[in-house]
């Protein structure tokens, strides 16, 4: 049996009235989100949180039990006429009454709610495609409540882990339409500014569209910043981070978000991960691909889901291509995916994996497939 949630939401006006702010909406025009606006956007957020009636909703399951985020995501249903959401559950004593007051009680956190909260604010305000509507943020004396649509297939780590088709190319087409809305809503993201620094299967939502077709949601916007050169800020989970995140050196957010999205690309076509940590000297996988590159790797390394089976063997060739440019360590010589800030374009440009045989096959036909 699920597990119950012991809360429920208030009905009615769903915390936003759709209106957001002259002052940063006139600004958001310009595509590229700054520090000031999204301060503007998290005090917005803060000055609409409603109380809830519990009376109206009932709780359907758990989703996520609280971790190191200490969020507790769950869905419910309204009583009246069935709509169902998914609500993450914060604790008051940590998410704070808004974000001023959340960054003086947490200078070190790497997750920030209201940062969350504002971004998916901002986002929706630009129509973006690939967040989820922010329903309402609610509040009472323990708990904040922040609603979103429920995507009906979940994360993309439960369609992994329930994928009935074998590495191969069948599941290559069923996966291909699924990337390119992946690729897409990061390259966006960074157009606009955002790097995200969490991208993982858990943190990439598959909801249907109105036709049928698949849709991607990217979540979790916690340990997003608006600063595309970083240094000493490790961020994302172990398996997706890039390497250059474990140096003394400034690095780039854009290409350690390409990287995880392609941890993200190879967890889907292989069911498994290419290694458990991007740290060197912690993992035997990582430090074999270091020493000796990605293609004696997919020569050596067997399938998880077909234990006598190469990599090298299921994959398709232009496959092995995208992954190993997504995976490349060097970030100097790693893919991107055709944002305006890199050249793709001279002679010592950057490839883009747009330019890529396997991402140029996509197609209608492969987007009908998933389902």
């Amino acid at each position: 049996m699920a597990k119950q949630i012991p809360f429920f939401l208030r009905c009615g006006c769903f915390g936003w009235d759709g209106r957001p702010s002259r002052s940063w909406t006139a600004e958001a025009r310009g595509a590229i989100l700054t520090e000031r606006m999204l301060q503007q956007v998290m005090d917005g957020a803060a000055s609409r949180i409603v109380p809830w009636n519990p009376d109206e909703w009932k709780s359907i399951e758990t989703l996520q039990e609280p971790g190191k985020s200490r969020a507790l995501v769950g869905s419910v249903e309204r009583k009246a006429d069935h709509l169902t959401l998914a609500v993450k559950r914060l604790p008051n004593r940590w998410i704070k009454k808004g974000h001023g007051e959340f960054a003086t009680s947490n200078p070190q956190s790497s997750e920030k709610p209201w940062v969350d909260i504002g971004m998916l604010r901002y986002l929706n305000a630009l129509g973006f495609p690939h967040v989820c509507d922010l329903m309402g943020i609610f509040r009472d004396d323990d708990f904040t409540y922040v609603a979103t649509p429920l995507a009906t297939e979940g994360d993309l780590f439960h369609w992994v882990e329930h994928a009935s088709c074998p590495p191969g190319k069948e599941r290559e087409s069923i996966i291909r339409p699924m990337m390119v809305q992946v690729f897409s809503a990061v390259k966006e993201l960074h157009e606009i500014g955002i790097a995200h620094r969490d991208i993982s299967l858990e943190n990439i939502l598959l909801t249907r569209r109105p036709d049928g077709g698949p849709q991607i949601k990217v979540i979790d916007f916690g340990m997003a910043t608006l600063s595309q050169r970083c240094s000493a800020e490790v961020r994302g989970k172990q398996a997706y981070q890039a390497p250059e995140m474990h140096t003394d050196i400034e690095y780039d957010a854009f290409l350690a978000d390409i990287f995880a999205a392609g941890v993200v690309l190879y967890a889907m076509a292989l069911s498994d991960y290419p290694w458990t940590c991007t740290r060197a000297g912690s993992c035997s996988m990582f430090d074999f691909i270091h020493s000796w590159g990605f293609p004696e790797f997919i020569k050596n390394r067997k399938c998880r889901a077909a234990s006598k089976t190469y990599i090298v063997q299921v994959l398709s060739p232009s496959l092995c291509e995208l992954v190993e440019g997504l995976l490349e360590l060097h970030p100097e010589e790693r893919f991107c995916l055709g944002e305006s800030c890199f050249d793709v374009q001279g002679p010592n440009g950057r490839w883009s994996a747009w330019d890529m045989a396997w991402m140029k096959r996509a197609n209608s036909r492969e987007t009908c497939a998933l389902w």
